[in-house]
Order: C-alpha cells, then sequence, then structure tokens
C-alpha cells in the first residue's frame, strides 16, 4: 500500500480508501471507499451525548473515538473508520468463533491487534478458554477505546 500526496491509500492501480474529510465544522466526515463510492457519516454534537470522546496522536497513527447518529460509537484510525458499535459485531464474531471452533478446545489464546477490544471480547466467551492476552502496540488507543464499547 502507497499512500500519495492527496492522501489517498491505493494498492497499485486500485484506489482502496482516501483519508476523510472530516471537518468537525458541519458535523458530517466522509470516506471514499472506492471510485463511485463515499460514506458521509454524522458526529453526535458533544453536548447531546454522554460520552466522552477521545483524541490523539500515538507515535504510531492519530486516533479518535466518538458518537455518530447512524452508527453509535466509532472508531477512526488516520482518519479511516475502523470499527462501529453498530456492526462490529458481525466482523468480530466471524474472525473469531470460526477460528476457535475449528480449534477444538482452545485453553490459552492471545490476540495481536485488536485495540478496540472486541476481539478479545469475544474470545472470552468460548467456555474452554482460562486465559486470554491482547498485545497491541499501541497503548493510547487501546485506552481510547476501552470505553468505546
Amino acid at each position: 500500500m502507497v499512500q500519495n500526496d492527496k492522501s489517498e491509500v491505493t494498492n497499485g492501480n486500485q484506489v482502496k480508501a482516501k483519508k476523510g474529510d472530516n471537518t468537525e465544522e458541519s458535523g458530517w466526515l466522509s470516506e471514499q471507499i472506492s471510485d463511485g463510492f463515499k460514506l458521509s457519516y454524522e458526529r453526535v454534537p458533544a453536548g447531546e451525548t454522554s460520552f466522552h470522546p477521545a483524541k490523539g496522536t500515538s507515535d504510531f497513527q492519530t486516533y479518535e473515538v466518538f458518537e455518530t447518529t447512524a452508527f453509535g460509537r466509532v472508531l477512526l484510525v488516520d482518519g479511516l473508520l475502523q470499527c462501529s458499535q453498530f456492526d462490529e459485531y458481525v466482523y468480530h464474531e466471524s474472525l473469531v468463533h470460526p477460528a476457535l471452533v475449528a480449534h477444538g478446545c482452545p485453553s490459552n489464546v492471545m490476540v495481536l491487534g485488536g485495540g478496540e477490544g472486541c476481539t478479545l471480547r469475544e474470545v472470552l466467551k468460548n467456555p474452554h478458554v482460562t486465559s486470554a492476552t491482547m498485545v497491541d502496540i499501541d497503548k493510547p488507543v487501546v485506552e481510547a477505546c476501552a470505553e468505546l464499547w
């Protein structure tokens, strides 16, 4: 993947994603998913939610956690939507449970990455798991996501 001067992330000649038109003034954020497909979502104004948003820059990336009207709480990394409260379970359940079932009797599990904590949550639902450890290089993102879900 290569990021060009237009903040466009590309894989060869194919557009993979563009950083969003994330303007806090309008309350709307947009992300170019591919040619002809742009996703926009509305930020819930700070005074209209009890959730405390988080925003920062770590040694590895920029991150933001906030609430939207359509997707609930979301995690943006480098301006791109990574995870939403509305539908994260679809990804995380289908990521974790087939692997645990294929193993048969997983007792000790290590999750590499997964700073938002959803993968770990799904691992801990398995009755055979007695120990689970999550390792992520980006502590500020993990801390910002701690109250996300």
